[in-house]
């Protein structure tokens, strides 16, 4: 059942994706259970998310309290990380079918050129290859996600 959203939701949804666009995030999740909740995702990955119920007004968070800190501490932890990004807009699909096992996991290594996920585009499927070799680290998005260009999907170690 699709999810609706008040007139007073979607102008607070117009003024999270402002703060998404003013610090460079790469996307807005927002669903209506149980209250209002919203998680902005990062380039490093990373999501801030808030939960508002429907009585309460959306607290919209200061620029630098929404990115800083954890920009910072993930610049730390990926010094020798490299992303493995989307080359295109669309859903991102971790295996070839919902039943089969992902391309790849978390301590898998990849190869430069090994499929490591499908995003499909307009009903057109396209395999992701890998850019560069490395073990995965991390995975940043989830199955059935839309992603954009340049998005790191997933974090590998040389």
């Amino acid at each position: 059942m699709p999810e609706s959203f008040s007139q007073d939701d979607l102008e607070q949804i117009r003024q999270l994706l402002n703060i998404v666009s003013e610090n460079n995030l790469c996307g807005l999740e927002v669903s209506q259970r149980n209250g209002f909740s919203f998680a902005a995702t990062t380039d490093a990955g990373l999501v801030q998310g808030a939960s508002v119920y429907a009585a309460a007004p959306v607290a919209l968070p200061a620029s630098p309290a929404v990115t800083s800190a954890p920009i910072a501490a993930s610049k730390a932890v990926s010094a020798n990380r490299i992303a493995l990004k989307a080359p295109m807009v669309g859903t991102f699909f971790a295996s070839q079918t919902p039943g089969d096992p992902p391309f790849v996991k978390v301590g898998d290594t990849v190869s430069p050129g090994q499929t490591i996920g499908l995003i499909e585009a307009m009903k057109v499927y396209s395999e992701i290859p890998a850019e560069q070799g490395g073990r995965v680290v991390e995975i940043c998005v989830k199955s059935g996600q839309l992603v954009q260009s340049d998005q790191p999907l997933f974090f590998v170690e040389p």
